[in-house]
């Protein structure tokens, strides 16, 4: 993976809840918005990867090694979407550099 390594944590505002059919995540940030996102596909198999972690501090390199060899994408812009993802995850607040 290129671009820099660094750590991260879930912030404690956010709950998630998946659908019944488990296809969709619906991720909820607890500030004075209470605005919330619905992730499916990829994102959501990558944000439950994030969960099984718990509290702990993840590797954004480690994740992105992790999700290659659990999630095994079959194309060539993985690499991308994860970046932006974990990008947009970080503007949003709902994760937080450690």
């Amino acid at each position: 993976m290129s671009g820099q390594n660094f750590n991260f944590k879930v912030s404690e505002e956010v709950i998630f809840k998946t659908n019944l059919e488990g296809t969709e995540i619906f991720i909820v940030f607890l500030n004075e918005d209470n605005h919330y996102f619905k992730i499916n596909g990829l994102a959501a198999k990558i944000w439950k990867m994030i969960d099984e972690k718990g509290a702990e501090k993840i590797s954004s390199v480690t994740l992105y090694q992790e999700c290659l060899e659990k999630l095994k994408p079959n194309h060539d812009k993985f690499e991308n979407d994860f970046n932006n993802f974990i990008n947009q995850l970080k503007e949003e607040k709902i994760i937080f550099l450690e």
